[in-house]
């Protein structure tokens, strides 16, 4: 912060910052007036008039007995009579549960969404989409009751099935994509990359790679959250931070022939990580001695081992609670209501990431 400013303006200019960077992001509580007290060193009345000027600008909005929140499309929810409970859930995907390289990804969600639907007493019913479905001129065959809601297991190649969700009066929610205008639940991709930089810097990496797009069937929401969280978050730590997102594996290993080379590499996906971490193996490079190597979303597809990957883990158990639990709420078409409900992921420490041994060019 600028030394020359007043108290009040130096925090406004952090947490400013902060909101541009991403460490703070659109719906998410701020710390508490204590919380910046001490960590700023100012007194509460120097707090509030930063947080009173920041919501003036916009930039954040206080909620009586929650706290302060950054403002976005997170809003207050409507507290309805007379809204119908739910009942019953039709659960949409193309086939996915079953056929993708995914599968298992899905059916850990899948089985949360039916597990939660049961503890309350409400119905499940899949519904499959084909791709003649997804790509001609189908329409959703049924209108939903009041007290029916409508999920959809999507993935990029399911974002065409839009229709099935442009009606407002209907209960719906997309779970692990987004779509514009449509309640969806994500896992919460800034805090699991900041959550993975703030150990790989505790370990003593300062050069990290961030290779994102080197996966099959790839969420190219999450893809593009972790992208962006890795850039900011990278340079609010201080961290040097290259990334690739060719998908092609030689340009990684041209990074790591290079003098002065990163230390560490982190994935957008576990698969491609551990496919790194296998070959550079074969190749006579010592993982993690020579270079760490870690990933996202603690799942890998059949032939790769997890045991000794670090990795951030994707709570898909909760994804599917928070999706039952978001066809719950009441929706009042005439008001904004929260879109998007973000999932706390967890960083998994294993046995590929340890302190850095050099920056030296790698023979591979």
């Amino acid at each position: 912060m600028n030394e020359k400013l007043p108290l009040y303006e130096k925090l406004i200019c952090d947490i400013k910052t902060k909101i541009e960077r991403g460490v703070y992001r659109t719906g998410e509580k701020v710390d508490s007036l204590n919380q910046l007290c001490q960590r700023y060193g100012v007194s509460k009345i120097t707090a509030i008039r930063a947080i009173d000027e920041l919501q003036t600008l916009g930039l954040l909005r206080k909620v009586a007995g929650r706290g302060t929140f950054v403002t976005g499309m997170r809003y207050e929810e409507q507290e309805l009579t007379g809204y119908p409970e739910l009942k019953s859930i039709i659960l949409f995907s193309k086939g996915f549960i079953e056929h993708s390289a995914d599968s298992n990804f899905a059916k850990q969600i899948y089985n949360s969404i039916v597990s939660t639907a049961y503890e309350l007493n409400v119905d499940v019913r899949v519904e499959h989409i084909s791709e003649s479905e997804l790509y001609g001129s189908t329409r959703i065959p049924f209108t939903p009751k009041p007290e029916e809601g409508v999920i959809a297991l999507a993935r990029d190649t399911v974002i065409p099935m839009l229709y099935l969700f442009t009606d407002p009066n209907c209960r719906r929610v997309l779970v692990d994509t987004s779509v514009a205008g449509v309640p969806n639940v994500l896992t919460d991709n800034y805090d699991g990359v900041r959550q993975m930089l703030e150990y790989l810097q505790s370990l003593g990496h300062e050069h990290i790679l961030f290779a994102a797009r080197f996966a099959d069937g790839q969420n190219f929401v999450n893809e593009n959250e972790r992208l962006e969280a890795f850039i900011n978050l990278s340079a609010h730590f201080n961290i040097r931070g290259r990334f690739v997102t060719s998908g092609n594996f030689e340009d990684i290993f041209k990074i790591l022939r290079q003098d002065d080379r990163p230390t560490a590499i982190f994935f957008s996906r576990d698969d491609p990580a551990i496919k790194l971490a296998t070959d550079l193996r074969e190749r006579g490079i010592d993982v993690p001695g020579d270079v760490s190597i870690a990933g996202y979303d603690d799942y890998a597809t059949r032939g790769y081992e997890l045991s000794t990957h670090t990795t951030v883990k994707v709570d898909t158990a909760q994804l599917g609670r928070s999706a039952v639990n978001q066809l719950r709420k009441a929706v009042d078409t005439l008001s904004r209501v929260p879109l998007t409900r973000r999932v706390k992921s967890h960083l998994i420490i294993r046995k590929s990431c340890a302190p850095p041994s050099g920056t030296d060019a790698l023979d591979i």
